[in-house]
């Protein structure tokens, strides 16, 4: 006689139900804390690239391709920051909070790529990796697209696994659709295309079928292919006319640490690349195996957008250590998954790492304030301005791309000007041949006709850099200090116009022996001042002058 079923399925239910239980509270709890860690610096004020970000999505939805086409980016972020600006405003802790959302996603993103591909360890790991990842933390505090590339990479390496390694053919239209609008959203996931073609290598090395799987991958990779060709043609108007004058080409060294600053130093990446080795090593040696494809293909599709971006690089300006958000994703799974297999040297690893990026002692003592003008302090300096300047009076802002910075800040009613003349739209920057246009820039042929189109009476701020510059400085950058210096002196020394006051943070050293001369100085308290135990450099500085037209002639 077969014993009456108990209610509820049993014990064993009853055990799997709680712990599914306690499973959700656990990762409520962990993306709950996620969340908490990545508000600190939620209103950090605007840097130039982020001022840059929502110049371009406050155009009409319409327009934001086209008036792309000055920038050389693709429109997917910035079409979503259109509609969320609509939505809760362009301020900072507005427009941080969908970066906010993208790195939070990022988290159930990772667990189910850890438990789908691998098990509940790695998924578990692969969390909270995910979690408490200092780029994440980052670039959710920053109104950039980076924690959305970082999330669609993620997805789009998970599908191909799940595609083309591990052979499940309704993953390749998720793959697809991931990796395009990934392209959609960074020009460098061009570079993550290119790796997952590699990445069928080992792949079809594992396949009972390799030619079909070949066959499968390059389909899809059309496909993709065919979806980005309306982008695709802008992108080449774009390289031949736009592009990253401020970039430099990092040397071999300095490739490594830009890949350590991912995981903050070089001391968690030496951790972490040991530990996760030695969980790996015994896969890698069976490259005919599932896993041993899957590790493999995981290698390719990080190793290769690195290797991709820094060979442009050489050839044309490209490159930076955001740009590498395309490997965050499968960083961060191959990492987590080596870090299961290696068991106990995986658990200590994860603590410590984990430890190293929250620090969590320093957080209890109360030592991890943030300070508002950490990445710039162009709000104070713009709130400094506005007080001395009228409807009508201009600003020169000496590094074009800065324009917008202080077109969001200052008065609607000022003009906006840098070293090639009057700008007429100060939200937007144009990088067509700017590096031409800026190397062509002269006191004769753009400042003295910016001062004849002025009144008696009238005034000009001139806004520059307010740092030294440093052994990697492009042209691009030492170009527009020279030129700062070259106007500056004119403006000061000239007839036409005479100091009223000169800006600059009460933090800020004096780079500048002009600034030493005699004459009225205004600081601006731009954070904590001198003596704080939070008195650290601004990341981008900017001093400014402002002088009162008294004969255009």
């Amino acid at each position: 006689m077969r014993p009456a079923s108990q209610p509820g399925g049993g014990p064993l239910a009853t055990v799997r139900r709680r712990s599914r239980l306690l499973s959700g509270v656990a990762f409520g709890l962990l993306i709950g804390a996620s969340v908490i860690l990545r508000l600190e610096g939620a209103g950090t004020w605007f840097w130039i690239d982020e001022a840059l970000t929502v110049g371009l999505a406050q155009q009409p939805f319409p327009e934001i391709p086209s008036v792309l086409r000055l920038d050389g980016s693709p429109p997917l972020y910035y079409l979503a920051l259109n509609v969320w600006l609509r939505l809760f405003g362009s301020g900072e802790v507005a427009t941080h909070a969908l970066s906010l959302v993208f790195a939070t996603l990022c988290i159930p993103a990772a667990w189910w790529a850890g438990r789908s591909l691998f098990d509940r360890r790695t998924a578990w790991i692969a969390a909270v990796l995910a979690a408490t990842s200092p780029f994440l933390t980052h670039f959710a505090r920053e109104t950039r697209m980076y924690s959305l590339v970082t999330l669609l990479a993620l997805l789009a390496v998970a599908a191909f696994v799940h595609a083309f390694v591990r052979g499940t053919r309704r993953a390749v239209p998720a793959f697809a659709v991931a990796l395009a609008a990934l392209l959609y959203t960074h020009n460098w996931g061009i570079y993550l295309a290119v790796a997952a073609g590699v990445a069928l290598v080992p792949a079809a090395l594992a396949a009972p079928r390799p030619l079909q799987l070949l066959r499968r991958g390059a389909l899809a990779l059309g496909a993709v292919g065919l979806a980005y060709l309306p982008w695709a043609f802008l992108l080449f108007g774009q390289v031949g006319s736009t592009g990253a004058p401020w970039s430099f080409t990092p040397g071999a060294r300095q490739v490594v640490l830009e890949v350590a600053a991912l995981v903050r130093d070089e001391r968690v990446l030496f951790v972490l690349v040991a530990v996760v080795a030695a969980g790996l090593l015994p896969i890698l040696r069976r490259p005919r195996t599932t896993d041993g494809a899957t590790a493999w293909a995981l290698g390719c599709l990080v190793v290769v957008p690195i290797g991709l971006g820094w060979a442009v690089s050489h050839i044309e300006p490209s490159w930076a250590t955001r740009y590498l958000a395309v490997v965050v994703g499968p960083l961060l799974l191959r990492a987590a998954w080596g870090l299961s297999r290696a068991e106990t040297a995986g658990v200590i690893a994860l603590v410590l790492t984990v430890a190293v990026w929250v620090q969590p002692v320093t957080r209890l003592q109360g030592n991890l304030e943030t300070d508002p003008a950490g990445k710039s302090d162009a709000k104070a300096l713009a709130a400094s301005l506005d007080r001395r300047l009228d409807d009508g009076d201009l600003v020169i802002v000496a590094q074009p791309e800065a324009v917008p910075l202080f077109a969001h800040y200052l008065q609607d009613d000022v003009r906006f000007a840098t070293m090639w003349g009057e700008v007429e739209r100060p939200m937007v920057m144009d990088w067509r041949d700017a590096e031409d246009r800026l190397q062509a820039s002269s006191v004769e042929e753009n400042l003295l006709p910016l001062i004849a189109n002025l009144g008696p009476g009238d005034r000009i701020a001139l806004v520059g850099p307010g740092g030294r510059l440093v052994p990697t400085d492009t042209e691009w950058i030492r170009t527009f200090h020279r030129l700062h210096s070259e106007w500056r002196q004119t403006l000061t020394s000239g007839p036409s116009t005479v100091l009223l006051d000169r800006i600059r943070s009460a933090r800020q050293e004096q780079t500048d022996p002009a600034d030493a001369t005699a004459g009225p100085t205004s600081a601006i308290e731009a954070g904590p001042g001198p003596g704080s135990e939070r008195d650290v450099p601004v990341a981008v500085p900017f001093t400014a002058r402002v002088y009162e037209v008294v004969s255009p002639g």
